[in-house]
């Protein structure tokens, strides 16, 4: 498959240096685009000289008609100047994984969600697509050992992406998991942990139900069936969905080694 050059747009980031942001802004660079950001912290992850802030702080001079979308980190207030800004322009807002969903609209996305296990399903996923020879895009919580970044844009026909337990944005709390609109969810395991976003058992199962609901005519749902609450999405038995288990393989220990 032939990959396309994509149109050369100007994305600013409200809060650049916030989680997955870095690698988000770097990945936009690469395909040609402008990327401008701002932040009270400087980033921690590597940013091209040309996207790193000068200075900390929010300048709203920087949202201007030349800016054809604006990232907005999770962590951004709703009274923070180049936000209230930016929607006084009109301009585009998204949050992170608004703007994941944004860009691959055309692409099969394929996400692995869940409490534990989603970095390594989703590193596995990658090598088989890349052993394949598979053009693919790919959204990373961490470094991968075989992938020079965490984020790969491109017009390739899949995604996979790596879904986390966070909300996409303070103006708009809803699990990110959500705002990527799967065609095809991996869940390999539900735990919970009372966290500020998730106080009760209840609340945190419910969004994956909600989750597994939201998976589309035609879609799939790859989930551990050893794990009850896991197993417990499956009965929603959707007529037009494929619920697809898979178990731990049988295996054994000889000598120090595991032998499946």
């Amino acid at each position: 498959m032939e990959l396309t050059t994509p149109v050369q747009q100007h994305f600013h980031f409200i809060g650049i240096g916030q989680n997955l942001l870095p690698d988000l802004a770097v990945a936009l660079h690469q395909l040609g685009h402008t990327v401008t950001g701002s932040d009270e912290v400087l980033p921690t992850r590597p940013l091209p000289a040309s996207v790193l802030p000068r200075v900390t702080g929010w300048f709203p001079d920087k949202i201007n008609a030349e800016v054809d979308g604006i990232i907005v980190g999770p962590g951004i207030s709703i009274d923070n100047p180049e936000l209230i800004f930016g929607l006084q322009m009109g301009i585009p807002l998204y949050s992170f994984s608004g703007f994941i969903h944004h860009h691959a609209r055309d692409q099969q996305r394929i996400v692995v969600a869940g409490s534990h296990s989603k970095t390594m399903i989703a590193a596995i996923l990658c090598h088989v697509l890349k052993v394949l020879k598979r053009p693919f895009d790919y959204v990373l919580t961490t470094d991968i050992p075989g992938l020079t970044q965490r984020i790969r844009l491109s017009n390739a026909p899949i995604m996979i992406i790596e879904s986390q337990d966070l909300l996409a944005s303070i103006s708009n709390p809803i699990p990110m998991m959500h705002e990527f609109q799967h065609h095809v969810a991996v869940v390999p395991g539900i735990e919970w942990q009372p966290t500020a976003t998730y106080p009760t058992k209840d609340l945190y199962i419910r969004h994956y139900h909600e989750f597994a609901a939201a998976t589309p005519k035609g879609g799939a749902i790859i989930y551990f069936e050893l794990d009850s609450v896991v197993a417990g999405l499956s009965p929603l038995n959707k007529v037009d969905v494929t619920y697809t288990p898979y178990k731990t393989h049988p295996s054994e220990i000889y000598q120090g080694k595991e032998f499946l």
